[in-house]
């Protein structure tokens, strides 16, 4: 899976907002829509521990 440079994201705010974040910085480092849809897809049922998780392992550290 492809890693993101510029994604911060905060634990306080809300999963809707980390999706955003995220879907906002994937384009911006030219990610394929197909590639966003994916990792929506596997976050948006996920609890909110486990959303944050996944989301913070896209980030390239």
């Amino acid at each position: 899976m492809k890693k993101l440079k510029q994604l911060h994201l905060r634990p306080q705010d809300t999963p809707f907002i980390w999706l955003s974040s995220f879907i906002f910085t994937a384009e911006k480092e030219k990610w394929t829509k197909a590639e966003i849809q994916e990792v929506v897809q596997a976050v948006k049922h996920l609890d909110r521990d486990s959303a944050f998780e996944k989301l913070t392992s896209l980030i390239e550290m």
